[in-house]
C-alpha cells in the first residue's frame, strides 16, 4: 500500500491524502499509468525524506516508496479513496477494540443518560466524544492526518457489513443498526454497497 500526499487537490476533496494498492516491486512508471487521468505527464513524483536512498525526485524506473508526494492532483479525492479495503478492516478492528472497553461503554452510558432521551443530542455528544477519544487515533494509525474525514466502506463484504452493525450497536445508533439489520436480511452484504455510514473525524 502506497500513501499519496498531494500539495493541491481539486475543490471538494475531503483530504489531501489517499492510499493506493500496488505490487511490492512496482516502479514509478506503473504509478503514473494508474493515475494517468489525474497526473500531468511531467509531474514530479517526490519521495518523502528517508523513504528512498535516491534523490527526492523519483525517476520512472525507481521503485515506488511507501509514501510519495505530488504537488498537484487533478482528481477529486472523495471518502472512498482514503483507505484501501484492508485499511478499512483495520479501522473497523481498531474502533471495535476501543468501543468494547468497559471505560468507553461507561462513558457512552453517561452520555446517553445526560441526553435524557433526546436522540439528536445523544448523537451530537457521542460524536464529539468519539472524535476526541477514538477517531483521531484511528486516523493516524491508518496513515491519515488528524483532520481528515474518512468514511469506511464495507466493499460488499459480508463480514465487514456484520462488523458495521456491531459497531453501530456499540455506539447505540439504533436508527442505523435497525436500517442495516433490515437491509442485511433482504440484501445481504450488498445492503452497504456504496453506503459507508460511520465516519472518522466528524460527528455521527
Amino acid at each position: 500500500v502506497v500513501r499519496v500526499v498531494c500539495g493541491k487537490t481539486t475543490p471538494g476533496s475531503v483530504s489531501n491524502t489517499f492510499h493506493i494498492e500496488l505490487p511490492h516491486d512496482a516502479d514509478v512508471a506503473a504509478l503514473r499509468r494508474l493515475l494517468a487521468d489525474e497526473l500531468a505527464g511531467d509531474a514530479k513524483v517526490i519521495a518523502r525524506p528517508g523513504e528512498s536512498s535516491s534523490s527526492s525526485t523519483l525517476s520512472d524506473s525507481d521503485r515506488v516508496p511507501r509514501v510519495v508526494f505530488f504537488q498537484e492532483l487533478k482528481g477529486k479525492l472523495g471518502y472512498e479513496r482514503a483507505l484501501t479495503k484492508d485499511q478499512s478492516r483495520q479501522a473497523q478492528r481498531l474502533l471495535m477494540d476501543i468501543l468494547e472497553q468497559p471505560g468507553t461503554q461507561a462513558s457512552t452510558d453517561d452520555i446517553e443518560k445526560s441526553a435524557k432521551g433526546d436522540a439528536a443530542k445523544f448523537r451530537m455528544r457521542l460524536g464529539a466524544f468519539l472524535t476526541c477519544e477514538c477517531y483521531h487515533a484511528i486516523a493516524c494509525r491508518c496513515g491519515l492526518e488528524e483532520e481528515d474525514q474518512v468514511q469506511v466502506k464495507t466493499y460488499n463484504d459480508h463480514h465487514m457489513a456484520r462488523t458495521f452493525l456491531k459497531l453501530e450497536r456499540l455506539m447505540r445508533n439504533q436508527l442505523m443498526a435497525g436500517f442495516g439489520a433490515d437491509n442485511m436480511k433482504r440484501r445481504g452484504a450488498r445492503a452497504f454497497h456504496g453506503y459507508p455510514k460511520w465516519t472518522l473525524m466528524v460527528s455521527l
